[in-house]
């Protein structure tokens, strides 16, 4: 007789709209699921991370199998080095204005327990009920905000470049937030980025996790200034994006998760800094 699946039900104050982007949104799964560099809705779009303990890190591999936008996405799920597969559904359910949602794990008996305990169904099922049980409800049901913001600059995407990311100019467009900050960083994939108050007491502490000179950059704060490089970063990150238009730069900019409270606090200092990034972009 097959062994029965892991199935696991859970419904949330929140519309399905709102569940399928947080099942579906790679910057939004980090808040509350897996970090994944790539992750697309898309049947045969593959992707990898790492999970597991401190101990023992797991390369997981996966494949998105079906996709019915808004209604279900299942991928299969697998360990790099050991033998079994195993697949992963989510399925959403309208309830008056909630979502139910419907998460079954089948395949987990073709994985060698007798090799590596850790993968006996009860581990999966621990995890599992974490992120169904409180990691999803806590993001759900908290509310987070993100600063977005676009514009054009009448400066070639270089001057704009330049502007956001050269300390000259960084402690200018800077110092709308702290008064004689200024950014310690060479802006290369897996730098760090610091930004220190006029004392030189350093105050907020990331990491480039994605960069295209003159077009792209995104950025990772971790929670903790006294974080290690290798930790993960928290829940905020600034992503940059420039595109040319008509002899002009378009300027992108997104900046979150923050709650309400540090959004009603920061979102103005950013529209400020926004303001004199185009300022200096547009002088000679």
């Amino acid at each position: 007789m097959k062994p029965a699946p892991i199935v696991l039900e859970k419904v949330y104050d929140a519309p399905v709209s709102k569940v399928w982007e947080a099942i579906t949104d790679k910057d939004k799964m980090k808040l509350w699921y897996f970090d994944l560099e790539e992750f697309k809705p898309e049947v045969g779009f593959e992707f990898q991370f790492y999970g597991g303990t401190e101990e023992k890190r797991y390369l997981h591999l996966c494949k998105v199998k079906e996709v019915i936008t808004g209604k279900k996405i299942a991928y299969s799920w697998r360990y790099d080095g050991y033998e079994g597969d195993s697949l992963v559904s989510f399925e959403l359910f309208d309830e008056n204005s909630k979502t139910r949602l419907k998460l079954t794990h089948e395949g987990l008996e073709t994985f060698p327990v007798a090799k590596d305990p850790n993968l006996a169904r009860e581990n999966f099922m621990g995890g599992w009920t974490y992120f169904v049980e409180t990691g999803l409800k806590d993001y759900l049901e908290k509310d987070l905000y993100f600063i977005d913001t676009s514009f054009k600059i009448a400066a070639p995407e270089s001057k704009v470049w330049d502007v956001l990311l050269k300390p000259e100019y960084a402690k200018q467009w800077g110092n709308e937030f702290s008064e004689g900050a200024y950014v310690e960083s060479e802006y290369k994939l897996n730098d760090l980025v610091v930004w220190y108050d006029k004392t030189g007491t350093p105050g907020t502490k990331g990491i480039v996790t994605s960069v295209s000179p003159q077009k792209h950059i995104k950025i990772e704060f971790y929670d903790d200034i006294n974080s290690r490089p290798d930790d993960k970063p928290g829940q905020y990150y600034e992503d940059y994006k420039l595109y040319p238009e008509n002899g002009q730069t378009v300027f992108a900019f997104r900046a979150g998760a923050l709650p309400k409270k540090d959004y009603e606090m920061i979102a103005p200092l950013w529209e400020k800094a926004a303001k004199k990034i185009k300022e200096l972009a547009e002088s000679n």
